[in-house]
């Protein structure tokens, strides 16, 4: 489990955003827009979430599964 992961458990959302956006930048990957929409959703940053959410979906295409994207 990584650091952003527990911080989000322990509701430390700032710090976990931090995380998330972090290893974004390092290492882009369409799975941690979820974390970081997720974070800003607990933020109450609607727009924000939006917009990872949305980026999300279009960037993890097919391997996003009919379940999570009914969820997002």
């Amino acid at each position: 489990m990584g650091i952003g992961v527990r911080l989000f458990e322990d509701r430390n959302y700032d710090a976990a955003l931090t995380e998330f956006e972090r290893a974004y930048e390092l290492a882009p990957n369409y799975k941690a827009l979820y974390n970081i929409a997720q974070t800003n959703s607990q933020l109450q940053r609607y727009a924000d979430a939006r917009r990872a959410f949305e980026r999300y979906l279009r960037d993890g295409g097919k391997e996003i599964g009919d379940k999570r994207r009914a969820e997002v």
